[in-house]
């Protein structure tokens, strides 16, 4: 879960890649991206969590763009847990 320092969930606007272990900022070893939004139809809202799906893989570097340019990255994560990164 995404979390801005106004204390908005969901963080909207930032883009989150997710790549091999090890792998961070190498497009090679990129996984899966996602940018998150708050809706994304008529009357619709989305989930405030992601859910990515990541294959095989046990852990995965997380690499987050925040929307007021504040980056995060986080290596060799486990897969299948929930992490909340803050701006």
């Amino acid at each position: 879960m995404l979390r801005r320092t106004s204390g908005q969930v969901g963080a909207f606007g930032a883009k989150v890649t997710l790549y091999e272990d090890g792998g961070l900022n190498d497009p090679n070893r990129r996984i899966v991206w996602k940018e998150t939004t708050s809706a994304t139809g008529y009357l619709a809202q989305d989930d405030p969590e992601l859910h990515l799906g990541v294959g095989l893989h046990h852990k995965v570097d997380i690499k987050v763009e925040f929307p007021g340019g504040v980056s995060k990255e986080l290596l060799g994560v486990m897969t299948n847990s929930l992490v909340e990164i803050r701006e």
